[in-house]
């Protein structure tokens, strides 16, 4: 007996010993080659699953991560520790992060429970005691029981740092302290906040550092910066980026493609293609060679902040969405068509529905947070049939098409569903009659012709079609089932009877594969 319970005591040891580990180490959220995120240690080896699709860095402890659209936090284990069920979520900032419920947001602490109410229309997380928040379309701060420290004044804001916030009042930029007492008078086009003493300035379209005191440290001739962390600051010359101290020499060359910030000794960088970590010295410790990209600390989220290699104006207020890229998809269906026949404005006859298909090329263009723009390219087969009895007439004509739907992105359950609508146009290639008739009684017969299609009297149709189509689409991962309803606006009668109108409606069923992520 008492051998067992070694056994046990040892083996509950060791998942003592492996979970210290795991929760003592530096994990790093990456983007691997399935387009997924996970989790790296120092070496590289994953950790956590490539199976999220964003993710933020640890930050006490947890992290951010998006699944299904909704975000949520997990512990180093990979354990969800908060329900997946955010539109956005920022890292977890002195106890507290700030989630968007319904697009407002609102703060909770480290066991989800709502700390300050979902009210306001964008947040920033809480640094040194306070947290900028915007509501109905001005900035203030706040401070951890909700209460505003500083009113809702300013176009826009920066969160505190060693004791300062930037500001814009009018146009310009300026640096307040936690009383809201002006500093640095708000007269510059473009600031950094400060970080280590120092913060960046843009003066002439060149990018330079001065003090608290508005005084001049390293000069502007930088195409661009980022600010200083652990005694470095990135910097941009000549198109490559590198690194200099706060006396302005340069510690490691600028020669890469892409950097990030220091963060625990490391940094991420770019060099001909490939992704890995350099130290201070700029040695390598993860090889460049490697096929994942590393986003370290300061990866784009979406409604995050985050360091921009290419400093904006105010890189630390809230983006979009994670960058987001087009798509390019191969699409299909089924395209049920009918024709519908017109005299002096009214239904003369009407061809049923029959079903045809649709194949063809579909592109994905994010215009930002919640629309999306998709293009395509499809060879669609309209077919119709006109019955009596026994005897009927099918229609079949294939087209080019070209649709160009505008979607919008509903924020409802797990599942991503956009509203979808956009004009369509199509140019008719070929087409062909089927018939079968009774030419006595009982007795039938069938046959078939091509159809004549042109803009001459002659023809049986014009080829250019056009009109509207609008549907829903429903997405998961890679792949769009889509439902569209299409109403035709051309006529597409040869008749010169103006009084005579032939016009296509259809319904469709389609499902798309976009490759990549």
């Amino acid at each position: 007996m008492m051998k067992y319970q070694f056994i046990l005591f040892l083996a509950l040891l060791a998942m003592i010993s492996l979970s210290i580990c795991s929760y003592g180490q530096e994990l790093r959220p990456v983007k691997g080659q399935n387009g997924q995120w996970g989790f790296v240690d120092e070496t590289g080896k994953e950790m956590i699953p490539f199976k999220y699709e964003n993710a933020g860095r640890f930050s006490e402890g947890l992290a951010r991560v998006e699944y299904n659209s909704r975000w949520g936090f997990i512990n180093k284990a990979g354990n969800a520790v908060i329900s997946l069920k955010y539109y956005a979520a920022g890292d977890f900032s002195e106890g507290l992060a700030r989630v968007n419920s319904y697009n407002r947001y609102g703060f909770i602490d480290m066991t989800g429970k709502k700390v300050i109410p979902f009210k306001y229309y964008n947040a920033g997380d809480f640094s040194e005691g306070l947290a900028r928040v915007k509501f109905k379309g001005r900035w203030g701060f706040i401070n951890k029981t909700g209460n505003t420290v500083i009113s809702f004044n300013y176009e826009e804001v920066g969160s505190f740092s060693e004791g300062l916030a930037r500001v814009k009042l009018n146009g310009k930029w300026g640096f307040i302290d936690k009383t809201g007492k002006e500093i640095i008078p708000a007269k510059y086009d473009e600031v950094g906040q400060f970080s280590e003493g120092l913060v960046r300035v843009n003066l002439s379209n060149k990018w330079g550092f001065f003090d608290k005191t508005g005084k001049d440290v390293i000069p502007a001739k930088y195409d661009a910066v980022g600010q200083f962390s652990e005694g470095l600051a990135r910097v941009k010359l000549n198109g490559k980026w590198g690194f200099i101290d706060k006396t302005g020499k340069e510690i490691i060359p600028t020669k890469y493609d892409e950097v990030g910030q220091f963060s625990e000794g490391l940094v991420r960088v770019k060099l001909n293609g490939k992704w890995g970590f350099i130290d201070k010295t700029g040695k390598e410790v993860m090889n460049t060679d490697n096929n994942i990209m590393p986003e370290a600390t300061d990866n784009k989220q979406q409604n995050i902040p985050a360091a921009n290699p290419n400093v904006v104006v105010n890189p630390d207020l809230p983006e979009s969405s994670s960058p987001q890229k087009f798509q390019f998809g191969i699409t299909g269906g089924w395209y049920y068509t009918n024709e519908i026949y017109k005299y002096d404005g009214k239904d003369y006859y009407t061809n049923d529905y029959l079903p045809g298909f649709q194949l063809g090329f579909v592109g994905n263009v994010p215009l930002g947070k919640y629309f999306t723009l998709q293009p395509g390219l499809l060879y669609a087969q309209q077919r119709a049939v006109e019955k009596n009895g026994n005897e009927h007439e099918k229609c079949i004509i294939n087209h080019l098409q070209i649709p160009v739907n505008f979607q919008f992105k509903l924020n409802l359950g797990n599942t991503p569903i956009y509203l979808q609508a956009g004009p369509y146009f199509g140019y008719a290639l070929w087409g062909k009659y089927k018939w079968k008739y009774e030419v006595a009684e009982g007795k039938f017969e069938s046959g078939s012709n091509d159809i004549k299609i042109g803009n001459s009297r002659d023809d049986a149709f014009k080829p250019l079609d056009c009109g509207i189509s609008s549907g829903i689409a429903l997405k998961a991962g890679n792949i769009q089932f889509g439902f569209n309803s299409m109403v035709g606006l051309a006529n597409t009668s040869t008749s010169e009877n103006k009084k005579e109108k032939e016009k296509t409606n259809g319904v469709s069923f389609s499902a798309t594969y976009f490759l990549g992520k």
